[in-house]
């Protein structure tokens, strides 16, 4: 899954797609972001528009995501807690005020 493929994001749907893999795009605000390119939603299966972490995992249950990756800045918070929430590999961060690495 793919979360705000918005920008840069768009190219990689169609590399996914060369792979066989079929993406769904979470859109992590109400409306899609007016200060950036929207994405095209008619490259994913489907389009879920996130309002809190349970609701938003429910509906990507019957997908089994196996990968969840951020397309775009504002998304990589969102994909880092949907990807907690199965065995999907996670973002490591660091932490720029203790130089600590975590994987959350």
């Amino acid at each position: 899954m793919l979360v705000d493929a918005y920008t840069s994001g768009q190219y990689l749907p169609p590399e996914f797609a060369a792979l066989g893999a079929e993406l769904v795009h979470v859109q992590s605000t109400a409306e899609l972001m007016p200060s950036m390119p929207a994405p095209d939603l008619s490259v994913y299966r489907e389009n879920i528009v996130h309002e809190d972490l349970v609701k938003t995992v429910a509906q990507l249950a019957p997908y089994r995501p196996v990968c969840v990756m951020a397309g775009q800045e504002p998304g990589v918070l969102l994909a880092d807690e949907l990807a907690g929430s199965w065995a999907c590999p996670r973002t490591r961060r660091r932490c720029p005020r203790h130089g600590a690495t975590s994987t959350r």
